[in-house]
């Protein structure tokens, strides 16, 4: 049986997003291995994540520029083969809520990455990575609600109880760190679906970016980063932003078009292991085999969590 022009189409929209994800995941979790070595190069970890969010602004801030001359030239086109200028439809007017969520989320985002780079200066990454993704698990097994969640609880919980195990050395401020990113991201991960409603993610991510390098430039002052921000730092922020913000994000927000919910969380729950690796390729991180063991318990979870959410919608509708 031959597939229609629509399945055709489907399957190459899902095959796409699937490249769009994958790119995505192996971007952030390879660029996380650099932004520990900015980390380091920068007098505190909160330079690091100044010079990210100055970098990821700038980068924003040119391509809405470049969209937004595309748009003129393409208008002025239109109006040549017209006789006439097409109206352009004006943005819908947006409440007090609409500003407050996106305040929220700014902070999130703001305080996830602050949280996540105090962390990987203390510990290494891929447990790091592991620790905070508790948030995003845990987010997922509270929408689900489904008897079966109690296993990806115990779990995740078993995987904890492994870290703090293994003969690895851990510091007490690095994990507290890396629970405070995990508590960010759910937080951010909440917000952003109520945020998306009013606003589109590039321009919140751009804003984002802008308010975070002026929020945090008394602080990057203050650590004495002005004198490491010298040539090598600047192209290694300039790297570490196109790999955790502007291409992860932006492929993202590509991917969430074509792919459904689970299979997106899916594939971001592959995000622990393959942070490890690519900290063990760039970094020479080695993690005990209990640590691997305690990334599998967390990855297993959360991809039981993102099946379980999303047989429970199929049958309530069946």
């Amino acid at each position: 049986m031959t597939q229609t022009p629509i399945s055709l189409a489907h399957a190459h929209g899902q095959g796409a997003g699937l490249g769009f994800m994958m790119v995505s995941l192996l971007s952030m979790q390879v660029g996380n291995s650099f932004a520990q070595e900015l980390t380091q190069a920068m007098a505190t970890p909160i330079g690091a994540v100044w010079v990210r969010m100055a970098f990821s602004g700038v980068i924003l801030l040119a391509m809405a520029g470049v969209r937004w001359v595309a748009r003129q030239v393409l208008a002025a086109r239109k109006a040549d083969g017209t006789g006439e200028r097409t109206a352009t439809s004006s943005p819908l007017p947006r409440d007090r809520k609409a500003w407050i969520f996106a305040i929220a989320y700014g902070a999130a985002l703001i305080s996830m990455n602050s949280m996540f780079y105090e962390a990987i200066a203390r510990i290494p990454v891929g447990i790091v990575i592991t620790i905070e993704f508790l948030g995003p698990l845990t987010v997922a097994i509270l929408g689900s609600r489904h008897v079966q969640d109690f296993i990806w609880v115990v779990l995740a919980g078993l995987g904890v109880v492994i870290l703090g195990l293994t003969p690895t050395r851990l510091t007490l401020a690095g994990v507290l760190f890396a629970l405070a990113a995990a508590v960010c991201w759910a937080s951010y991960i909440l917000l952003g679906w109520r945020v998306a409603r009013h606003w589109q993610g590039v321009g919140v991510l751009t804003g984002t970016c802008i308010s975070a390098t002026v929020v945090l430039m008394p602080l990057f002052l203050i650590g004495g980063n002005q004198h490491s921000f010298t040539a090598p730092t600047v192209w290694l922020g300039l790297l570490v932003a196109l790999t955790c913000t502007v291409l992860p994000y932006s492929l993202e927000l590509m991917a969430l078009k074509r792919l459904p919910a689970a299979l997106f969380a899916i594939i971001e729950s592959l995000a622990p292991a393959v942070g490890a690796l690519a900290a063990w390729w760039i970094l020479h991180q080695t993690l005990h085999y209990g640590d691997w063991i305690a990334i599998g318990c967390v990855v297993a979870a959360s991809v039981g969590a993102s099946l379980t959410a999303a047989r429970k919608p199929a049958k309530q509708t069946g």
